[in-house]
């Protein structure tokens, strides 16, 4: 974990700032500077076996939030279609 620290909080779990920004990038919200691959690459590996998220309830939280912005956006496109 030290090449990665920066990522994590004092307690030894990813920051919120970090999950954020790493949501951002997989929805297309910010782009994903060449730099910064290295730390995408191993979120996502830590996504993939479990230990992005802190609790059940962390993730249920997050992933809703993101696919109830997802859906407002859908219905301004649709608004701005009409």
């Amino acid at each position: 974990m030290s090449t990665y620290s920066h990522l994590y909080d004092d307690d030894g779990t990813i920051n919120m700032g970090t999950k954020l920004w790493f949501l951002d990038v997989v929805d297309g919200r910010i782009a994903l500077p060449p730099e910064q691959t290295d730390d995408f690459l191993f979120l996502l590996e830590e996504r993939g076996h479990g230990r992005f998220w802190d609790s059940a309830t962390e993730a249920y939280i997050i992933e809703f939030q993101r696919v109830q912005g997802l859906f407002h956006y859908m219905l301004e496109e649709m608004a701005d279609d009409e």
